[in-house]
């Protein structure tokens, strides 16, 4: 730190992690190998037995950001029902669902088995409106489990070092980054602490 602070240099996070790693005075933070199946478990033999729904983002441009939700047919691969979305609310995915349904011909007929709907732990697949228009449709929902993965910490922003301490957080910036950007002081530029409830 006496580097930095004298020289007034902003040494990054992962130079320092490189250097240390070059000269074997760290060890590499352990990761989990997750393997592929070769098959799937619960193979599906016939339409409409499996739906898979997601989001993914598009941005149009002139318009902004929005967000594509669809119904997939795990065994067909067919794309039952998509839909262009401002926002990925349990709305969103429940008028998909309709979409998906009336397409499919299932909003008209009794069936004994209605698809599966599997998705990904999205805060809009977990909601209970989306829980409760499921159970009125006779729909089981199965969500992927995401596996828990070590990850090494995420680099702070160009100059920003973040500390907490307690029931505090503080952001500071470093020196030389501040005076690069040409501010009226070369003094470094400290927020005030942010404290939680």
């Amino acid at each position: 730190m006496r580097f930095t602070d004298e020289a007034e240099y902003f040494v990054s996070e992962a130079s320092v992690y490189r250097l240390l790693k070059a000269h074997d005075l760290i060890t590499s933070p352990a990761y989990i190998v997750i393997k592929a199946a070769e098959e799937f478990r619960d193979k599906t033999t016939a339409p409409n037995q499996l739906w898979q729904t997601d989001f993914t983002y598009l941005k149009i441009m002139g318009w902004g950001w929005y967000s594509l939700s669809t119904v997939l047919d795990d065994f067909s691969r067919f794309i039952v029902a998509w839909k262009l979305c401002a926002t990925m609310k349990a709305q969103d995915v429940t008028a998909t669902l309709d979409l998906a349904l009336t397409a499919s011909g299932l909003d008209q007929m009794t069936v004994v088995h209605r698809p599966r709907l599997l998705s990904d732990n999205r805060s809009s697949y977990v909601a209970s409106d989306l829980a409760d228009w499921l159970d009125e449709r006779n729909i089981e929902h199965v969500s992927v489990e995401p596996p828990i993965i070590r990850r090494p910490r995420a680099k702070s922003s160009a100059g920003v070092r973040r500390s907490r301490t307690g029931s505090c957080s503080s952001i500071t910036t470093c020196p030389a980054i501040s005076n690069a950007r040409s501010r009226p002081s070369s003094s470094p530029i400290t927020m005030p602490a942010i404290t939680r409830a």
